[in-house]
Formats: structure tokens, sequence, C-alpha cells
């Protein structure tokens, strides 16, 4: 399985990881970077219910890809985060890339 070296712009550590893998932690870090309740959190990936993402988050449950590829997506570029009217601490409120 192929790894990757994954550095978010927005500060968080990179860490070595299957080309497809997210951690909990670093679902439950982006979540919490990005100011949302684990309720906002399910609204923005269109899940039912904060439930869902706190399993998740707990590794009770494995993280859907499209949920991975969102969220390094949105921590990856400040369009994306302003896109969906998101924001990291450092964001200028015009961070477009």
């Amino acid at each position: 399985m192929a790894t990757r070296l994954i550095r978010w712009s927005s500060g968080f550590a990179a860490t070595t990881r299957p080309c497809n893998g997210m951690t909990p932690a670093e679902l439950k870090s982006a979540r919490n970077a990005l100011g949302l309740s684990a309720e906002g959190f399910a609204r923005f990936v269109r899940v039912e219910s904060g439930r869902t993402v706190r399993r998740w988050e707990a590794g009770d449950r494995d993280i859907p890809g499209p949920v991975r590829v969102l969220v390094a997506a949105v921590m990856d570029s400040p369009a994306v985060r302003q896109h969906f009217g998101l924001s990291l601490p450092g964001d200028s409120p015009s961070a477009a890339e």
C-alpha cells in the first residue's frame, strides 16, 4: 500500500499514512479547527446526525472515503473553505487560492 506525507497548510503536523487514510483523531482535530460541532459537521457532510461523526472520531466506524476527501480539501485550500463558508484561524476574509 502506498503512503504519502500529508502536511495541512493549517499547521497540522505532517503524518505518513495510507493515501486514503485519515485517523479518527485527525478528523476530530479538523472538525474542531473549523469550529464545527459534531452536529454541524454532520450537516456539512450530509449525514444523519452528530452521533455518526462521534462514532467516526471514536474509531467505532470507518470514516467514508468521500468524507476523507472533503476534509482534506477543506483543510488544504482556503478557496474550498471560502466556498463552503468555513474558515481556519489565520484565514483572511478573501482567502482564495
